[in-house]
């Protein structure tokens, strides 16, 4: 019978470096982990939105409009993120939007004369705002 031949340690440095490797490895798969996920959450989200336009095109719901446009109003804080998506939702028209300085922030405030109107769903999908009130609002702003 003959013997294995006698396991020999490899030098010192070659354990440190290979730990460094394994480390490197380590943290490059958990930030690859990180970023698929951040991915999926908004490829979630993004899907989410285009199945909730769809819908609302397809079987127009006045309670599902006015809720819709209640979320963005109360969470969608960058006027032209709310312009946006209110025109993707039929409710705006951006180009007259702009006309009433709906994406021109103040720089004091931050915040723009959309921000501070309150939002109100048409009474039906597809019906447009009420542009003279908005002028109007929007001139009061500016007097006030």
């Amino acid at each position: 019978m003959s013997q294995p031949p006698p396991f020999r340690l490899p030098p010192i440095a070659d354990l440190e470096r290979a730990g460094e490797v394994d480390r490197a490895r380590a943290a490059r798969l958990e930030a690859l982990a990180v970023a698929t996920m951040r991915r999926r959450h908004t490829r979630a989200r993004i899907v989410l939105g285009g199945a909730l336009i769809a819908e609302l095109r397809d079987a127009p719901d006045d309670l599902l409009a006015r809720r819709l446009v209640a979320i963005v109003a109360d969470h969608v804080w960058r006027a032209r993120d709310r312009r946006d998506i209110l025109s993707q939702l039929g409710f705006l028209d951006p180009v007259l939007l702009d006309d009433l300085g709906g994406g021109k922030e103040d720089s004091a405030t931050g915040s723009s004369p959309v921000d501070r109107q309150p939002l109100a769903a048409p009474s039906t999908v597809g019906e447009l705002p009420d542009f003279e009130a908005m002028v109007a609002a929007t001139l009061a702003g500016k007097q006030g």
